[in-house]
């Protein structure tokens, strides 16, 4: 592979790996999830639109397409988002991408449930060994920080599972017409929208309001992160193939744990690190032995 698309590896994977550090910075303003969410989708939305502007792409709005972005952004953007959000005061940075990289090991898990693909023995061992991986975390007492419980772990990975479940619905469903950055520009404007009535019930406009100078500035960051990681791996696919570019959960993996460790002091113990010694070796062998028409993984957010 020339090294121009590994540069593109590394660099998004090393991007989309801070994600999870600005994560827990927000919460920390104390608005609640659901509302940082709906943000989220709006300031990622203006993003890529003035992307696509850029490059002069229109947004398709045909019924099918509307129907996909709300589909495709609940599935991609609310639940998963939601999740992190929740989480993150209570789980280190790093250990939300670690649950976050068992995405492409719940994707293959559905992929084969739904018969979309035969079984493959190398693949289900690499399902078995993200399997190992959560338990390895959740079982021992030492695995998890003082502050962390099991039911935090297992709220993370519900938006791994939410983004494996994207994965799939976009593999079955994805309008054959549209660019690309300009699908998952309505996909997140859709996601804010949805959220609207949802804060507004909630009374969750008040605590937002209120702190909105100090979560703007990181808000817009996250929105750029997001944007930035999800162009390069774009530019991935188009280079690289599907299959390359899926090597990125490795990348996020790592890095979001270092993100944490260099920014938040995070330290981990032996049975976190067995953990990702397995995620890895899993990732390994459901990337490596995937056939060449296979789905892309999600990459979040």
């Amino acid at each position: 592979m020339d090294a121009v698309s590994l540069i593109l590896l590394i660099a998004c994977g090393t991007v989309w790996g801070v994600s999870f550090s600005l994560i827990k910075v927000l919460v920390g303003f104390g608005a609640h999830p659901l509302a940082l969410t709906m943000i989220a989708g709006f300031l990622g939305g203006i993003l890529l639109l003035a992307w696509c502007a850029i490059r002069r792409r229109g947004i398709p709005l045909s019924r099918a397409h509307l129907v996909f972005y709300v589909v495709a952004g609940i599935l991609g953007s609310v639940f998963p988002s939601a999740a992190l959000y929740g989480s993150a005061p209570h789980l280190p940075a790093g250990l939300l991408a670690i649950l976050t990289g068992l995405s492409p090991l719940m994707t293959y898990l559905l992929v084969l449930a739904m018969r979309i693909e035969g079984f493959n023995p190398y693949r289900f061992g690499g399902l078995f060994l993200g399997l190992a991986a959560v338990f390895v975390i959740v079982v021992p007492a030492e695995g998890l920080p003082a502050s962390a419980t099991v039911g935090w772990v297992l709220v993370a990975m519900a938006a791994a599972a939410s983004y494996a479940c994207e994965d799939v619905y976009i593999a079955l469903n994805r309008p054959r017409w549209g660019d690309s950055a300009a699908i998952v520009c309505g996909m997140m404007f859709a996601s804010g929208v949805v959220l609207v009535p949802v804060a507004w019930a909630g009374g969750m406009w008040g605590p937002l309001i209120a702190r909105w100078s100090g979560i703007l500035p990181w808000a817009v960051g996250t929105a750029a992160v997001n944007v930035v990681s999800y162009v390069l791996f774009l530019e991935l696919i188009r280079r690289a193939g599907p299959v390359y570019a899926a090597q990125t959960a490795y990348v996020i993996t790592a890095t979001g744990v270092a993100w944490g460790m260099v920014l938040f002091g995070e330290r981990h113990s032996v049975w976190i690190w067995s953990a990702v010694a397995m995620l890895f070796a899993g990732l390994i062998l459901v990337g490596r032995h995937q056939p060449k028409a296979g789905r892309v993984p999600n990459g979040q957010p």
